[in-house]
């Protein structure tokens, strides 16, 4: 907003609220008064509206989302500054708005503008992800018993294409060369590993199992809507934390570089 007596304590950017990574805010327009900003671009920007500062992780993209839990038609503004043109949405999912900054090489601060389209005003709630850049790996854990151990909710990038070390994981698999991973799923939670991801440039195939000794209990080579790319969900862990083991290879030897996704939910 642009300040007054009468509007919230974050109704102008000098005077934005800090939060926080991976965290939900609620709030309020309706008393927030008018910004006009970045009047000299497409992107102009008027409307009620109230602010919040974060700081970015160096490398980490940040999502601003208004499509859960807000009343009214909301607008985004997203900026680098108090007085920089920044990136805004209004109608990203139905009337409400989704915003997304892409990491920088150094930590810095950004600003949000929580407003509506045109007058509107209301009550809001603002998701904020940040999320943190892959981890490169490209070895050396070609064999189960170097799996690389990795936590849920994490994304990993490597490279099969060097590996010359095989193993027959499932039964029903020719032996393959391929990086291994390890993940303890939480009781009552399940594992989803996914090649389903743009950095992913070759046909994929992943096995998951409970251990290296046995045999694996899961394969996939193309999942449904993801081209020649891999998806394996498993059951939900009923006891214990329960350490699943992942295998990226290819299909028929196929080899190149991959991005791997590992999701842990009930």
């Amino acid at each position: 907003g642009g300040g007054g007596s009468s509007g919230p304590a974050n109704d102008v950017c000098a005077a934005a609220t800090e939060i926080s990574c991976n965290s939900v805010v609620t709030g309020s327009t309706t008393t927030a008064t008018d910004d006009t900003i970045c009047t000299s671009s497409a992107a102009n920007i008027v409307g009620k509206g109230v602010w919040y500062k974060i700081v970015q992780p160096a490398n980490s993209k940040v999502t601003f989302s208004t499509c859960q839990g807000s009343n009214y038609d909301t607008r985004l503004s997203a900026f680098t500054s108090c007085t920089s043109c920044g990136v805004t949405n209004d109608d990203s999912c139905g009337t409400k708005s989704l915003v997304a900054m892409e990491g920088a090489a150094s930590a810095r601060t950004l600003y949000v503008l929580v407003s509506g389209f045109g007058t509107n005003t209301g009550n809001f709630q603002l998701d904020v992800k940040c999320e943190a850049p892959p981890v490169v790996n490209n070895g050396p854990n070609d064999k189960c018993s170097a799996a690389k151990k990795v936590a849920c909710n994490t994304k990993v990038t490597g490279s099969t294409s060097a590996l010359t070390s095989t193993t027959q994981y499932c039964s029903t698999i020719a032996p393959s060369a391929g990086l291994w991973y390890s993940v303890d799923v939480p009781a009552g939670q399940k594992l989803e590993v996914s090649t389903c991801n743009p950095g992913t440039s070759f046909d994929t195939r992943l096995s998951v199992g409970s251990s290296c000794s046995a045999q694996c209990e899961q394969t996939n080579d193309d999942f449904t809507g993801c081209g020649t790319r891999s998806k394996i969900t498993t059951s939900v862990v009923t006891t214990a934390a329960t350490t699943k083991y992942v295998l990226v290879h290819g299909y028929n030897g196929a080899k190149g570089n991959v991005e791997l996704e590992f999701k842990c939910s009930t």
